[in-house]
């Protein structure tokens, strides 16, 4: 193996001026800035990356780019104290997963391959980081207020999370009650009112996903301090053509609201599924016929084009 030569930590990157830097191994820092971060290579290390996973340049952002790198160092990487085999797993899966050249799955299995892996907690801190900082940016340019980060019940509950949230809102700036929590609804959430509550109290919004699906109970969603719900795609789908199905988002719309939260609809794929949620007076809709999942720079375009179209 090369011995590489140790290097300072960088001031600067690709994406701004370096706030934070973590250093994985000689020659490799892992980067944040001020509104996006990654891992950054020395020249002797960038030299050394295999031609099948090297970039041009030896930035690697943390979208999905910072997995080739610990993919090309996982040997080196495994033996040292800033990689768990879980980080490093979580690295193989990105790079099988998300990666434009190598693929493309959808992020239920993703999350599925790192929770497996023993690595949702480290992709969930991955994915945090990244929608804080972009949030940063989005509400200085006057985009966006707020953003969502989906999370497992499992983690809802375990102390480091809540320290880990506390920690990234304080260093991102932003504040807390812009950021939303997802709870996949239909993952037991039997026992976690306290630990809802402590986000809570904190300015975080927890919000229940997939609402519809699973054991969903009104007393159940009576029980949890949460925010916002999101009906599952399941309540939403044809609901312009069914009086039936239309009565029990009516329902749950107006328990939701009863109990202080606002109701978002997911999956709207059409402008009559979108008027008929708006007459019945959903809050939010969510969907691919609003607006597919975007990378950064083209959403914050999407934002930009909205705000202006909202001017005229």
């Amino acid at each position: 193996m090369p011995n590489f030569v140790a290097t300072p930590r960088p001031t600067a990157s690709p994406w701004g001026p370096v706030q934070h830097a973590h250093l994985l191994g000689r020659g490799i820092w892992q980067v944040m800035t001020a509104s996006h971060g990654g891992i950054i290579l020395s020249a002797e290390r960038q030299a050394a990356m295999p031609e099948a996973l090297a970039l041009e340049g030896a930035a690697y952002e943390e979208d999905c780019d910072w997995a080739l790198v610990v993919l090309a160092f996982a040997d080196e990487l495994a033996g040292t104290k800033a990689c768990s085999a879980g980080f490093i797993q979580l690295a193989r899966d990105t790079v099988r997963c998300w990666h434009p050249e190598l693929g493309d799955l959808p992020s239920e299995q993703i999350v599925a391959a790192a929770a497996s892996q023993g690595a949702a907690a480290e992709l969930f801190g991955i994915v945090l980081r990244q929608a804080l900082a972009a949030l940063r940016r989005w509400r200085s340019d006057g985009l966006l207020e707020s953003v969502s980060v989906n999370l497992a019940p499992s983690l809802l509950s375990d102390p480091r999370t809540f320290s880990l949230v506390e920690r990234e809102l304080v260093e991102s700036g932003v504040p807390s009650e812009s950021l939303v929590l997802e709870l996949t609804e239909h993952v037991g959430l039997e026992g976690l009112a306290a630990d809802a509550a402590r986000f809570q109290a904190l300015g975080v919004r927890l919000a229940i996903d997939d609402f519809g699906v699973g054991r969903s109970t009104v007393g159940r969603l009576a029980g949890m301090p949460i925010d916002l719900v999101k009906l599952d795609r399941s309540l939403v789908s044809g609901l312009h053509e069914d009086e039936r199905r239309e009565r029990v988002v009516a329902l749950a719309n107006d328990v939701a609201h009863h109990l202080g939260a606002l109701v978002i609809a997911e999956g709207v794929e059409s402008e009559p599924e979108a008027s008929a949620l708006r007459d019945v007076g959903i809050d939010g809709l969510q969907g691919y016929g609003l607006c597919r999942p975007l990378p950064f720079a083209e959403l914050s375009a999407y934002l930009a084009e909205m705000r202006a179209a909202r001017g005229r």
